[in-house]
């Protein structure tokens, strides 16, 4: 028994198979029930730490590394106020300080009552402001070496705005001093607090 499906059935089956397809189709698209994720529920937070440390550094800059008291007559007294100008001075580092000051050498080659020798009463050294910390703003004799240094300024702050200073010379030209120029190095010393 052998039955041959006729080409009409054929056409017909296949044209049922597409509109139900097509029926199909349409009923999921025109659905009001879409498909999404689903909603989010249960939220939380939490939080994450990071540390790291700063070391601490000490870093003094000056800005002004010079002073200029100008022509001066034998006995004649100047100082940074008389001419505006001094060591300027900042902390950029991470730290406080304190901030000290010696010389090795005198300005002067008179040796009359130990002009050319430090510390004397013809080179002097003070501070005149200071943003933070406390200033020692009376004049003192400049001091022989890092183990006689002076305290300038006690506690000059790393914060900006409130790390820089003023450093101030004044010198007495003594009475037998041979004319011509005079310079002299003072050191600014700084340790930690």
């Amino acid at each position: 028994m052998n039955k041959e499906v006729s080409n009409q059935t054929l056409v017909v089956l296949v044209g049922v198979a597409i509109v139900i397809s097509v029926i199909g189709l349409l009923t999921s698209t025109l659905s009001t029930q879409n498909i999404t994720g689903t909603l989010i529920t249960n939220v939380t937070a939490d939080t994450g730490t990071t540390s790291f440390g700063v070391k601490s550094n000490i870093v003094l800059t000056i800005t002004d590394p010079a002073i200029n008291l100008g022509d001066l007559e034998i006995d004649e007294n100047k100082t940074s106020e008389d001419v505006t100008d001094w060591f300027v001075i900042r902390n950029d580092g991470s730290i406080d300080f304190d901030v000290y000051a010696y010389g090795i050498d005198s300005p002067f080659t008179s040796t009359a009552n130990g002009a050319n020798l430090l510390p004397n009463n013809y080179y002097f050294v003070h501070a005149n402001s200071s943003d933070s910390g406390t200033a020692n703003t009376t004049y003192v004799s400049v001091p022989n070496g890092v183990g006689n240094k002076h305290l300038l300024i006690d506690a000059l702050d790393n914060e900006g705005g409130l790390d820089t200073a003023k450093i101030g010379i004044k010198v007495i030209v003594p009475h037998d001093e041979q004319a011509g120029a005079k310079t002299a190095d003072l050191t600014i010393y700084v340790e930690s607090i």
